[in-house]
């Protein structure tokens, strides 16, 4: 659902493979202008210093739960 509505709003999704270290995970942001985070609580919780110095990203969504489970509770962040 998630890549249908990034797509539907002119974005493009960028998937980040979730065994990256905070560091890698911002460069990849910063070099493609993220504007928008998908992400779980507590992967954003190891990258909060290193996603405070994006200039370009704006927004934070927490997933809680599985991705593509019925169960996911949406919370948004300005930054």
């Amino acid at each position: 659902a998630a890549s249908w509505a990034i797509s539907r709003c002119g974005g493009v999704l960028v998937p980040i493979n979730p065994l990256l270290k905070s560091q890698q995970v911002a460069h990849i942001l910063a070099d493609c202008g993220a504007w928008g985070l998908l992400t779980q609580p507590m992967r954003l919780a190891g990258m909060q210093a290193e996603l405070t110095q994006l200039i370009s990203l704006r927004q934070v969504v927490l997933l809680d739960g599985p991705v593509g489970g019925d169960e996911i509770g949406e919370h948004t962040s300005e930054l």
